[in-house]
């Protein structure tokens, strides 16, 4: 049994794992794509009530609460590094915006302390592999492509690698860019005094 035939038996199955990965992604995505400067004015102002109000707590119930909260404000649970955050932004909106929202669309990127930003240092390798196997996917599949093949289904174990893998590359070519915007703007922004005036 030949690769390609191995392939166009599989076939069905290769189209199910790439839909299970990607329509979840494309919601995912749909849903990142929102953050907290995209709210309505009532909810901002809300969330900057909630974030001036806030005391730190220990117990699990009123932790989730906070959670979920911050969730819904699109912003990090953590506190003092949302409000830095939306300080940052509203200190010079023109420059700082598209950082601010990148750091809250890419978080899981980078890890936070005091408020300040580091990249860590898995991220990179997690990129580094994503990309390539990305880019032996679309290899293999223009490899396995028969350009003799008659019919779709001849076609198609090739043509769902090779869509696999630029979607794939899609995915990590937009990740790239947001720690790419992330990381110009980082020093400025973990050097930033929080008690300038907004």
């Amino acid at each position: 049994m030949t690769a390609s035939e191995i392939f166009k038996i599989s076939t069905p199955f290769i189209i199910l794992i790439i839909s299970a990965l990607v329509i979840p992604l494309m919601k995912r995505g749909n849903e990142l794509r929102k953050t907290f400067f995209e709210l309505s004015a009532g909810v901002k102002t809300e969330a900057i009530d909630y974030l001036l109000n806030y005391k730190e707590t220990n117990q699990p119930l009123k932790t989730l609460s906070h959670k979920i909260k911050m969730e819904g404000y699109k912003l990090d649970k953590d506190v003092k590094f949302s409000t830095k955050i939306i300080k940052f932004y509203y200190h010079n909106r023109s420059k700082n915006a598209r950082f601010c929202r990148n750091v809250l669309k890419a978080r899981g990127t980078y890890s936070v302390n005091e408020a300040k930003i580091s990249f860590r240092p898995a991220m990179y390798l997690g990129l580094l592999i994503f990309s390539l196997a990305a880019a032996f996917q679309i290899w293999f599949g223009h490899k396995i492509y028969n350009p003799d093949a008659t019919g779709i289904v001849d076609a198609l174990p090739s043509f769902s690698l090779i869509a696999g893998g630029v979607v794939y590359a899609c995915v990590v070519s937009y990740i790239i860019i947001q720690c790419i915007v992330i990381q110009v703007s980082k020093k400025r922004f973990n050097d930033f005094d929080e008690n300038q005036p907004v």
